[in-house]
């Protein structure tokens, strides 16, 4: 077990490329993980649940992880191992209701979307993270803030897939995540166009986030976010210009931007909102 986590430590501290973290084989510890993480009916694939164990893995021992969106507990499973490893406390948020009204699982059978049965399965295939698993039911924009800043060294978003749902739970992973912190997702593929499109708006488009882009043969983007204050504000104004709100946003810019470093991105945003402000 320890020389699994030197190995995995030591790719970590050399500036790697994250979208190539899955080129090595699966070690005897992540094959234990793979072999439990199959025989439950996951959102999640196998090289997936992979990339999550490695990121997990990168991070700071006897730190927190979030994970917004759990469904049955796939992804937990594979985050759950690293943490037991690792020394991580794992929270989960998730309503773990309504699935047969969310169009997420428009194309399921109705009838294995019991709301009580994932629930319960979800407490089952988690139930070996113990006492550092910590469930919180509810959607994340109402534990962000409780939940404080620079909490957690890592975020996993899988929630709703709607545009302004994957806004939202960004916008809350930027509230609690660590300067440094590794942020990331499920889902940006061509099936996935509003996951895509928002991730691209607010994560591929930041001049400020370097480290960011795909994990190979997988659907799971990430960005190591330097400064979650300065994009936190990027994406409050972001949203708001979606929304057509254009004087809210440039409100909120002018306000945010007194205690965040001044960069050409905020430069032109302003210009451009004012020119927006000018048309109306």
């Amino acid at each position: 077990m320890l020389i699994t986590i030197l190995k995995v430590r030591q790719i970590a501290n050399v500036n790697i490329d994250i979208s190539k973290i899955l080129e090595h084989e699966p070690t005897q510890d992540e094959r234990v993980m793979l072999e439990h993480f199959s025989i439950i009916n996951s959102l999640v694939i196998d090289l997936e649940a992979l990339a999550l164990f490695r990121l997990c893995m990168m991070v700071s021992p006897h730190t927190r992880v979030l994970e917004i969106g759990s469904y049955r507990g796939g992804s937990t499973v594979a985050i759950g191992h690293a943490a037991m490893l690792n020394q991580l406390d794992v929270f989960c948020i998730d309503r773990w209701s309504e699935y047969q009204q969310q169009s997420d699982f428009n194309h399921m059978d109705k009838a294995q979307l019991n709301d009580l049965r994932i629930l319960a399965e979800f407490i089952a295939n988690t139930s070996f993270i113990k006492d550092r698993l910590f469930m919180l039911r509810g959607d994340a924009v109402s534990f962000s803030p409780i939940l404080g800043c620079n909490l957690f060294s890592l975020v996993f978003v899988d929630g709703a897939h709607d545009y302004y749902s994957v806004v939202d739970d960004i916008l809350c992973a930027l509230k609690v995540i660590k300067p440094g912190g590794i942020l990331c997702g499920h889902d940006y593929h061509s099936a996935g166009i509003d996951v895509k499109k928002a991730v691209h708006d607010v994560i591929m488009l930041s001049e400020t986030i370097i480290s960011k882009g795909l994990i190979e043969n997988t659907s799971i983007w990430y960005a190591v976010i330097k400064d979650p204050e300065y994009e936190l504000l990027l994406v409050n104004v972001i949203k708001q210009m979606a929304l057509g709100n254009f004087v809210e946003a440039l409100a909120l810019l002018t306000e945010g931007s007194e205690s965040v470093e001044q960069t050409k991105e905020i430069d032109c945003l302003r210009k451009g909102l004012e020119f927006e402000i000018s048309l109306l």
